[in-house]
């Protein structure tokens, strides 16, 4: 065999071997990735995300705020899970109540009352208890909608029969978001006109 020829066979045979090396790495990069995906946990990234949320849509009474998160959610995370986890719940109470308000408030039943979300055959089942597993106590009047939880350290669902409020008191809530009162019930007020706020307005 010629000079030329032994060059070209050992580049056809050193493209050969890169070719079937790399496409090896390629299918075992894609394996290895696949199995990693498999088992992620996406707990702690659900997680993170709902305590942003409640970040936005929850007002504390109790003590004082919160100090800034250092460096960020992940980092926050790590420091305090639990704490996290706490605040994902609260997150969790303010979907359900605004689904249990938003539900009263389109579908009836209209007038004044006051009730148990389990009472409540408009709510869709997934939402009327709270994640403590406690019915939430509705009230009514006229356009406005309270929903309130019993909070995460009560024993049980609050005693709807023993709220009295009127619609000046609800008037005086913020809406739509979630109340955190001193003694740990949460609270969401929501009218009509918050759900349609361009009709309100032009009204």
């Amino acid at each position: 065999m010629s000079r030329h020829g032994k060059f070209a066979l050992r580049i056809t045979i050193a493209l050969g071997a890169t070719l079937l090396f790399g496409t090896g790495g390629w299918f075992y990069l894609k394996w290895s990735l696949s199995k990693s995906l498999r088992t992620l946990n996406v707990a702690p990234f659900t997680t993170i995300m709902e305590k942003a949320g409640s970040d936005l849509v929850v007002m504390r009474q109790r003590g004082p705020s919160p100090p800034r998160l250092p460096r960020g959610y992940l980092v926050a995370y790590e420091q305090d899970p639990e704490g996290f986890k706490g605040d994902a719940k609260l997150f969790d109470t303010w979907v359900y109540a605004m689904s249990l308000s938003t539900s009263v408030l389109l579908n009836g039943p209209d007038g004044n009352w006051v009730k148990s979300s389990s009472d409540l055959d408009s709510a869709k089942p997934a939402s009327r208890l709270d994640p403590w597993q406690h019915p939430f106590c509705l009230l009514r009047r006229d356009d406005a909608v309270l929903a309130i939880s019993a909070g995460p350290h009560a024993p049980g669902p609050p005693a709807c029969k023993n709220i009295a409020m009127t619609a000046e008191d609800l008037a005086t809530l913020p809406q739509k978001k979630l109340l955190e009162s001193p003694s740990g019930s949460l609270v969401l007020v929501i009218t009509r006109n918050s759900l349609r706020p361009q009709q309100a307005s032009t009204n």
